[in-house]
């Protein structure tokens, strides 16, 4: 084996191996509504739990011994992350086999972090199949495994990663294209699986699909027929999975309109609500996608609201400067582009045609949300180790320049990310709503019904508390504000839960408005209340019979 092969080897086990071991010390004990609805979802199918829904999709059953009863299984699968579910049930039923009995939580943990390195090991492939630079490629892969956003959905239970990994595939088989013009087929499965996992990599199979046809400079009926290979490929792939999908779920459930709602973005999306403060949102979005503002952790929009002038003035500098180092490797790559080879110049364009599609679609859809930067993130980061390795070859001295930034910006976007966000919430002991929801399970009944006017503590008291919760914020959202219907399910819980011999619980989280409190209120008849319990977060009151 020669020297450049060992060094390469040893790239990849000392990237794999440094991010595993950050990403598993520091998991963090932070859950979102969203990751908890996920672990419920799977928790349901690969145990006997009874778990309630904050919407009420499982009821308690009225007989002599009142025990809650589950409601028909069915087969989950969710139109938009087809192989979501199955490929995490399954994993979850290896653990099991293997004599875990504990919940669900951490063997999907472990699923994402080795999606998210695994993704990270292809991402260093393709850029090294592009540079054959083994030291270009360390670095840039370190950076993208330190952002905000690919450190957080690689250690949380949301399903973002697993279509990362697989677009990271489809990049490498991309750059094996792109030289040998072998291979386009395995591409469009790989992007077809990352579909599957998740549908808005349809965006990507869509971007690189016109790359080829428009971009490539090759006769045009070779890259005509390149493109029609990779679409009947990728097309043909999806089809298939999401006909036998159908047929799966078909035994369980009906197939109807509702089912399918999902693929189209099933409830209530921004859709391009107002354009330019859409467009600010995505700019600071994909900024810090990158990284966290210093000494602090969540939404952008909240410190900016309750943020003064001039601090609005440091968090706009601040990112300014993130986003104008961000635009040199781009401003670089599109100013010298004859400069780079043919392989390079289609391998660039791609990346582009990626981050322009994705970045479109997130103003259209959650502008502010970093989850949906993921590919625009990747593909900088990819477009950044191509600039260097160009820089490198013409023994530029912008290359100096170029990577003494880069590595301070990853040196940088580590230490701030891991101590404003990832070690915070790798203590037990600071996620306040687990705490309240354990605290809770001890001094109620399972027969026990808590009604919550919708706060993130709603799915922390169904999956650890296994107590039944209605969110009539989460019915708002549902139902269109339906407050007719939303009152039957409300009504129809709290009779079934008085009923059992349980008691009705009001939750009065600490931050909530007093126009969503006063609904709740109404929503009850305005009966009288008994102060039971009090956190730090929330007040939970007994309804007086």
């Amino acid at each position: 084996m020669s020297k450049n092969s060992l060094r390469f080897y040893f790239a990849i086990l000392i990237l794999a191996g440094v991010v595993l071991l950050v990403y598993v010390g520091w998991l963090p004990f932070s859950y979102s509504g969203d990751d908890l609805q996920y672990a419920m979802v799977i928790e349901q199918a690969t145990s006997d739990r009874t778990l309630y829904h904050p919407t009420g999709t499982v009821n308690l059953r009225l007989d002599s011994d009142a025990q809650p009863q589950n409601e028909r299984k069915i087969i989950p699968v969710n139109i938009r992350y087809i192989l979501e579910y199955p490929s995490s049930i399954l994993f979850v039923k290896i653990w099991q086999r293997l004599g875990w009995d504990g919940d669900v939580i951490l063997p999907i943990l472990w699923l994402r972090m080795l999606a998210g390195v695994l993704g990270l090991i292809f991402f260093f492939l393709a850029l090294h199949r592009m540079t054959h630079k083994v030291g270009i490629s360390l670095v840039v892969s370190f950076g993208l495994a330190t952002t905000l956003t690919y450190w957080t959905y690689s250690t949380h239970i949301d399903q973002s990663i697993s279509m990362i990994l697989f677009s990271c595939v489809g990049l490498f088989v991309l750059a094996h294209v792109y030289h040998h013009s072998k291979g386009i087929m395995i591409a469009a499965i790989a992007l077809g699986a990352a579909t599957l996992f998740n549908f808005t990599a349809a965006v990507l199979a869509a971007a690189v699909t016109l790359t080829l046809f428009f971009l490539l400079d090759r006769g045009k009926i070779a890259v005509a027929s390149k493109s029609f290979a990779f679409t009947a490929s990728y097309f043909l792939l999806v089809a298939v999975v999401l006909i036998g999908a159908l047929l799966w779920v078909n035994q369980t459930r009906k197939i109807d309109a509702d089912f399918f709602k999902s693929a189209s973005f099933y409830g209530h999306p921004e859709y391009l609500m107002e354009f330019p403060r859409d467009v600010i949102r995505a700019v600071f979005g994909s900024a810090k996608s990158q990284v966290t503002f210093p000494g602090y952790s969540g939404s952008l929009q909240a410190l900016w609201d309750q943020s003064s002038n001039r601090d609005r003035a440091v968090i706009l500098s601040f990112y300014g400067a993130i986003l104008l180092f961000m635009a040199v490797p781009v401003f670089i790559f599109i100013a010298n582009k004859p400069a780079f080879t043919r392989e390079e110049r289609n391998f660039g364009l791609t990346l582009i045609a990626w981050f322009v599609f994705f970045s479109m679609f997130n103003i259209w859809w959650d502008p502010g949300y970093i989850k949906y930067w993921l590919i625009p993130l990747t593909c900088w980061w990819a477009l950044t180790g191509l600039v260097l390795s160009r820089l490198k070859a013409q023994s530029s001295k912008g290359y100096a320049w170029l990577m003494v930034g880069l590595v301070t910006l990853v040196a940088f976007t580590f230490v701030t990310n891991f101590l404003s966000t990832f070690l915070p919430e790798s203590k037990r002991e600071n996620n306040i709503s687990l705490s309240t929801a354990l605290s809770i399970k001890e001094v109620s009944s399972p027969f026990d019904l808590f009604i919550s006017p919708g706060t993130p503590l709603d799915f922390y008291l169904a999956y650890f508390s296994e107590r039944d919760v209605r969110s009539v914020g989460l019915l708002a959202y549902g139902t269109g504000g339906d407050m007719r219907r939303i009152h039957n399910v409300v009504s129809l819980a709290r009779d079934q839960h008085l009923s059992a011999g349980g008691e009705i619980y009001i939750l009065k989280p600490r931050n909530v408005s007093p126009s969503d409190y006063q609904l709740l209120l109404d929503l009850m008849g305005n009966v009288p209340l008994e102060l039971v319990w009090s956190y730090s977060d929330v007040e939970v009151y007994r309804l007086l019979q």
